[in-house]
């Protein structure tokens, strides 16, 4: 039987705040358990939420009360699409959907209150953690939710203290980072907002010394604000440093999006036994409580 492999990315929960002093935005621990509640008292199957020109709802809410664990399921509800029916014969038919009909597109997700952590199924065809954000922050308008990905304790930012900094690259899917709730005082932010105009999703950038002397360095202070910004946000791609540890030694690379905690499992799927909701909670589950019983969850 093919196998596929599925990702799942962990997350901490914090909403958007401003402070008061000097309106800058940020963020603190915030428990899901009081939207996933009142969601639960309604009829939520029926509450749609828009996301890029279409639909989106939660499935799929149930309290685990074994584990005290919240298990998820997120479907986008696609109307836009170019998919159809072919067969062996060689004849294809578009896919019409009649009114109220949808192809959905799930995710899985589980929510821990202990830890405030959600770890999230990646599906490209899905929504992603920006798009789970925006559905959950429009339940009660006075909460914003930013999903940080969580980051390994075996951080490699370790390596980059003290160096000359000569090249940095990213690549970002700017339609799913939040820049209206970034902070807007980054060089970072105010770049990618501008180059928005353009209406491209995916933008690169490079920054670097070029031809500069060997001893000169990208600025530290803005590089690591930089890269903090970048490290907490989604849709980044790509995030590589390129450093010397002197002026006289050679060209190091670290690539910081290797210190995402996440898991990648594989999972037996064919067209009698397809991918579904229950299939890959089942794995997700699995791979959170071996975690959380060995103390990984941030390794």
């Amino acid at each position: 039987m093919p196998k596929k492999n599925i990702t799942f990315n962990y997350f901490k929960v914090n909403e958007v705040y401003y402070d008061g002093n000097d309106k800058e935005i940020k963020f603190r621990p915030f428990s899901l358990e009081k939207i996933l509640s009142f969601l639960l008292k309604k009829d939520y199957q029926k509450i749609k939420k828009p996301y890029k020109q279409e639909n989106a709802r939660l499935q799929t809410i149930k309290y685990d009360e074994k584990n005290h664990l919240w298990e998820l399921q997120f479907l986008r509800l696609r109307n836009i699409f170019s998919a159809g029916l072919a067969d062996d014969e060689g004849d294809f038919e578009s896919l019409v959907l009649g009114d109220g009909k949808y192809l959905g597109e799930f995710i899985s997700a589980l929510y821990d209150p202990e830890t405030n952590i959600m770890v999230l199924h990646r599906n490209q065809n899905s929504l992603p953690p920006s798009g789970v954000e925006i559905f959950l922050s429009d339940i009660f308008k006075d909460i914003t939710i930013k999903l940080v990905p969580i980051i390994s304790n075996e951080d490699v930012r370790k390596k980059l203290q003290n160096k000359y900094y000569r090249n940095l690259n990213m690549k970002v899917c700017i339609g799913n980072m939040d820049l209206k709730n970034s902070p807007k005082h980054l060089s970072i932010v105010s770049s990618l907002s501008g180059l928005d105009a353009f209406n491209s999703n995916i933008i690169t950038l490079e920054i670097a010394i070029g031809r500069g002397k060997k001893n000169e360095s990208i600025d530290a202070s803005e590089l690591n604000a930089t890269l903090d910004f970048l490290q907490s946000s989604n849709g980044v791609e790509k995030l590589v440093v390129r450093y010397k540890d002197t002026p006289d030694t050679k060209v190091e690379v670290v690539d910081l999006l290797e210190g995402k905690v996440k898991d990648i499992s594989p999972v037996d799927v064919d067209k009698d036994d397809p991918l579904h909701h229950e299939k890959v909670y089942a794995i997700l589950i699995n791979n959170y409580l071996e975690r959380k019983r060995n103390n990984r969850l941030y390794v």
